[in-house]
């Protein structure tokens, strides 16, 4: 008997091919269908996978806890040849920068490497009260007795460059000036009238024989407040009243409470709530 093995291994090859193509359909058609119906999850996973990364850091934004302020940082620093306080909130936020506060003082008092420790007790005063709603309150010495000229102004532009520079903060900053220190806060929010928002003013000397419209009108866009003490007897309130109605007739608007049974000296420290709250407002 002859075997016809060619014949046979024909049959065996197209076997193998029919077994090989059912299969493919076997295995081909399902996995057709799951592409087909399910393009975005293979095909598309850069676009989810993007929103999904993007609503987890949207989800950890929210439920980011916020910066609690706990206590302050001191510094006393000697800037461009000046003595400078400064009191910052700790710790400070990156999202939520502070605004700083530049404090002018008086005639009497002085900012040096051995600070007075009463003077230094009344400054921390200040900052007890302004570190905690996200203030940096800061004092540079100015030139001392001399706090009401051009080099005075430049020793506060200094500490604020400082300060920007260490610290971080806002874009528009506050001032605070009493006594004489009064005259040297005029003078650096003229300079400087796109830097500066809000002035609180307690018992100032502010010169309006110094003052004309044209210069006048750089304070247009700033918030003045004055507080004078009715019995003040070294800074006439008269002169302060006169002042207030020459600005006014200039365009300029400040608005001065005066409080009964208040001195030159007693005034300030009992005004820091007013001062805060100023600021706040």
């Amino acid at each position: 008997m002859q075997i016809d093995i060619d014949k046979d291994h024909k049959n065996t090859t197209a076997m193998d091919i029919f077994t090989v193509v059912a299969i493919l359909l076997i295995v081909g058609i399902p996995v057709y269908g799951y592409f087909k119906l399910k393009p975005d999850r293979i095909f598309n996973m850069d676009t989810p996978l993007k929103e999904t990364v993007d609503e987890s850091a949207q989800e950890e934004d929210e439920e980011k806890e916020p910066v609690v302020i706990t206590g302050y940082t001191e510094e006393l620093v000697e800037i461009e040849g000046q003595w400078a306080y400064i009191l910052s909130p700790k710790p400070i936020d990156p999202d939520n920068l502070p605004t700083l506060v530049i404090y002018n003082h008086g005639s009497i008092t002085f900012v040096e490497e051995n600070l007075d420790e009463d003077f230094k007790q009344d400054l921390i005063a200040y900052g007890e009260k302004l570190t905690p709603n996200n203030y940096i309150f800061a004092v540079s010495n100015a030139r001392g007795f001399d706090l009401d000229t051009p080099e005075a102004i430049q020793d506060n532009y200094n500490m604020y460059e400082y300060i920007k520079e260490k610290y971080g903060i806002q874009e528009k900053i506050y001032m605070i000036g009493y006594s004489k220190g009064g005259v040297a806060t005029l003078n650096f929010a003229e300079e400087y009238p796109n830097l500066v928002t809000q002035i609180a003013m307690i018992a100032p000397t502010m010169r309006v024989e110094e003052w004309d419209e044209k210069r006048a009108q750089k304070l247009k866009g700033v918030l003045i407040q004055i507080w004078h003490g009715i019995d003040d007897e070294n800074i006439s309130l008269g002169k302060n009243e006169n002042f207030v109605e020459q600005m006014d007739k200039w365009g300029v608007k400040m608005n001065l409470t005066i409080l009964e049974g208040r001195d030159h000296f007693d005034i300030e420290m009992e005004s820091i709530d007013d001062v805060l709250d100023f600021f706040n407002n």
